[in-house]
């Protein structure tokens, strides 16, 4: 591996892997308990692996500038990128059969694929290769993915929602959004308050456009209107499924007659919660 010199010490050598790893133990010794928790609420619902691409000796088979490789060429799937990608697969979720919900950071930095598609059972993902050295690390993380839009009237009270009615699995708070059924718009966290009641931890107030509080399938969550905000009904919604650029599957065609490039296997919801 190069050698290379720390930028605050000229003398000091150093290579990236241990400054990488030197940092990650630096954080975990001081957020301790934070990184605990994590763990200890998401070990139900998430699972996680890493590239370690320092130790592929084909990553130049991971290069594209065409997804044709990866879908047998088939021209309803196939497309040129604007720029060269690396691209990554993996088969299918083995109990649903459905696609997987991802989240990545490439050498630490959370990262939005350009692109996701669905072929014969894999799910092929890819990254701008500007973005990735020979010595990067892609860590990967999987969401079980839950669907729901439960409509309820919103009184002036507030009202609870017992929200291991609605979820499958184990979620973040800003998974979960509230849309205001009568104007089709979202609702902001200046108009209502909201709590997860939660078994352990007991009441605690989130900001559902940001909080990574984790919303277990035991929780309730209490929304109480603030001022003079007024909603007849609302609707709290989920859908943290990974989003689509094609797709094709044994059996299934989820191209849509309308634009064969721009689709999406969510069929359970018009409205999408993307948020970066």
């Amino acid at each position: 591996m190069k050698k290379a010199y720390h930028a605050l010490n000229l003398q000091d050598k150093w290579d990236s892997t241990l400054y990488k790893v030197g940092t990650l133990a630096k954080m975990l010794k001081k957020w301790a308990y934070m990184y605990a928790e994590y763990q200890a609420r998401t070990f139900w619902f998430l699972t996680g692996w890493y590239h370690n691409l320092a130790t592929y000796d084909d990553l130049e088979e991971h290069y594209r500038t065409s997804s044709g490789p990866d879908v047998n060429h088939d021209i309803l799937y196939t497309m040129d990128f604007p720029e060269p990608q690396y691209v990554f697969s993996y088969m299918l979720n083995n109990d649903t059969g459905d696609a997987d919900s991802f989240c990545f950071f490439i050498d630490g930095k959370f990262t939005i694929p350009t692109n996701t598609i669905l072929y014969h059972g894999f799910q092929h993902v890819y990254f701008p290769a500007r973005l990735i050295t020979p010595t990067s690390v892609i860590e990967v993380e999987r969401f079980d993915p839950n669907y729901f839009s439960y409509v309820t009237p919103l009184p002036r009270d507030g009202i609870t929602v017992n929200m291991g009615e609605l979820m499958r699995f184990n979620t973040v708070a800003n998974n979960i959004f509230l849309v205001d059924t009568e104007k089709d718009t979202y609702i902001s966290p200046d108009e209502v308050d909201t709590y997860i009641i939660d078994p352990d931890l007991g009441e605690v107030k989130v900001d559902l456009s940001r909080s990574v509080f984790i919303v277990t399938t035991k929780a309730k969550m209490r929304i109480v209107p603030k001022g003079d905000f007024h909603a007849y009904k609302i609707s709290v919604c989920c859908n943290d499924a990974t989003y689509q650029y094609r797709a094709v599957e044994d059996g299934m065609d989820f191209v849509t007659k309308e634009d064969s490039r721009q689709i999406t296997l969510n069929t359970h919801n018009n409205i999408i919660n993307i948020k970066g």
